[in-house]
């Protein structure tokens, strides 16, 4: 090399092309068009496993009454929980009902945000059985009345995993 060859220092580039931002902004997207919707699903089941794990207290009176009375209760206060014994956001009204040869406590589900869920009737439907005694503890499981009146198990992707199985 010569001595009197100079060589300029060559500055490097800084920063960001706009390809790579592109990628960037693209991949954000994606993400987020995927996150968005599994967020929204998770809040509602959020909400309705809430709603489910509210009846508990109402469970205990349930269980209380038949463990007294040798029988199902006419209805919630008769079991020692009055009116608005449990009061959420999204729960319009709770109740417990006999639908021979059915027993279960009734929650209606609204204000949750999705339209296939709001005005919905899901049922903690029960293993008691009039006249079986209480033999056998009280077990509990999700339920939802089809539309001819029989119940179906629910396995919606609204609905938490306790209601896949007993509760």
């Amino acid at each position: 090399m010569l001595p009197s060859a100079r060589f300029k220092k060559r500055q490097s580039i800084q920063g960001f092309t706009l390809v790579e931002l592109m990628i960037v902004v693209a991949i954000i997207g994606i993400l987020a068009g995927v996150a968005i919707p599994q967020y929204k699903v998770y809040v509602i089941r959020a909400k309705i496993s809430e709603a489910i794990a509210a009846t508990s207290i109402l469970k205990v009176a349930v269980a209380e009454y038949i463990q007294t009375e040798g029988r199902w209760p006419p209805n919630l206060a008769a079991a020692g929980a009055p009116d608005g014994a449990v009061q959420l956001s999204y729960m319009s009204s709770v109740g417990a009902v006999e639908f021979d040869p059915y027993y279960f406590i009734q929650v209606t589900v609204t204000g949750i945000g999705e339209a296939d869920v709001d005005g919905h009737v899901f049922h903690l439907l029960s293993n008691y059985n009039d006249g079986g005694g209480i033999s056998k503890p009280l077990t509990w499981r999700c339920a939802v009345l089809d539309g001819v009146g029989a119940f179906e198990p629910i396995f919606g992707k609204y609905l938490p995993a306790t209601c896949h199985n007993s509760i």
